[in-house]
């Protein structure tokens, strides 16, 4: 049985990549339709490293544009889609990230490889943690009554405190990172 399984979780892996390069190609293919509607471009990056954020803001715009996301895949995991939404998600999340890197790849050259992964760290890895836990959640089986309903509510204030911790993160270090990676890109052009 482990065999099988180990078989299994191989080929899901290739189909993951082959879903990553296909985004990466697909966004090679269509590039000239990508350069007329890019925000990627020299004008928004140089406005949002020149822009002066308050962090707070910031995080109340992720909270809630991330809270809707994570709100609805919370509810869904809590249904019969938990086990179609686990064999769904990671090839998805691989086509929007091969998607994402060719834009930027395609926008910016080498330079855009780093935006890429700029504007996804750390909170990027926070985010894929907090979706592995809510979409893997086990049942606590030897829990009753009382037991069960505290174990559930401290499994759903763990998975709160993680995507507040994944928002301000994003708010505060992600952001702060990539625009001091702009910035020395910007001075080290001009």
């Amino acid at each position: 049985m482990e065999k099988i399984r180990h078989k299994s979780s191989a080929k899901m892996r290739y189909w993951w990549m082959v879903l990553f390069l296909l985004g990466i190609f697909l966004t090679q293919l269509f590039a000239a339709k990508i350069e007329l509607n890019n925000i990627l471009d020299d004008y928004h990056l140089r406005n949002y490293a020149n822009a002066d954020m308050d962090w707070v803001e910031v995080f109340g715009v992720i909270l809630w544009s991330r809270g809707k996301i994570f709100l609805m895949l919370f509810l869904l995991s809590m249904t019969t889609l938990r086990s179609k939404l686990v064999k769904i998600l990671p090839p998805l999340l691989m086509f929007v990230f091969g998607t994402y890197l060719g834009m930027c790849f395609v926008s910016q050259g080498l330079f855009g490889i780093g935006i890429c992964l700029l504007s996804l760290f750390p909170h990027g890895a926070i985010y894929l943690i907090l979706i592995y836990t809510v979409l893997h959640k086990k049942k606590p089986i030897q829990y009753s009554g009382k037991r069960y309903f505290f174990a559930e509510l401290l499994s759903v204030f763990i998975t709160i405190c993680l995507f507040i911790l994944g928002c301000l993160t994003e708010a505060t270090v992600g952001n702060f990172l990539l625009k001091n990676y702009l910035l020395a890109f910007i001075s080290a052009i001009s």
